[in-house]
């Protein structure tokens, strides 16, 4: 397994040795909204998903705080989003980017997600700190596009089902060996 180091605001760094890697899909409150961006997608051969939300196991192995990511080939975009990370310590907040292959999620989103490193931020908050006010939680993400500098998606929390609740128990299941998780929720979807 590998480590990885976060610093927590306002604590000492989190040395962090993942276990498991959960991406849930589908996860945003607005049903409808939902169901048009699986309309949309199928359009472009995208299978629709068995069930909303939905969680794709990976391996942990794809986690990197890395600045840079190489990708396997040039048809992967990322997705801002907000990334959950559990220990014995508590639940803390970070962002990152489920960075996937989208010619390959045309037949098998399980496996494009697979094919991409999900980079996450350094930074991370405590769950607590940030719970009261998690709808107005902000998400931007920037691309470059011909040496230019441009907004490629924005959005808050509140687009999203919340974190926590009786219909999302995966911080209640425990991890295998009982190690660290991450779990991704899209921003998008």
């Amino acid at each position: 397994m590998s480590t990885l180091t976060f610093q927590i605001e306002g604590l000492v760094p989190l040395s962090f040795e993942p276990r498991r890697l959960i991406i849930a899909g589908w996860t945003g409150r607005d049903r409808q909204a939902v169901e048009h961006h699986i309309h949309e997608l199928a359009a472009l051969g995208v299978s629709p998903p068995a069930s909303t939300p939905c969680f794709y196991p990976l391996s942990p192995q794809l986690l990197t705080t890395a600045a840079r990511i190489e990708v396997p080939r040039a048809h992967s975009s990322g997705e801002v989003e907000y990334v959950l990370l559990a220990d014995a310590d508590g639940l803390y907040v970070g962002v990152g980017s489920d960075h996937t292959d989208r010619q390959v999620e045309a037949y098998d989103v399980t496996v494009s997600k697979q094919m991409c490193a999900k980079p996450l931020s350094v930074g991370l908050w405590r769950f607590d700190e940030v719970a009261a006010h998690w709808d107005q939680l902000q998400m931007r993400c920037w691309r470059s596009r011909n040496g230019e500098r441009e907004l490629y998606q924005e959005g808050s929390a509140a687009g999203l089902l919340p974190p926590l609740g009786a219909d999302r128990p995966l911080w209640r299941r425990p991890s295998p060996a009982g190690g660290q998780r991450a779990v991704w929720r899209h921003l998008s979807r």
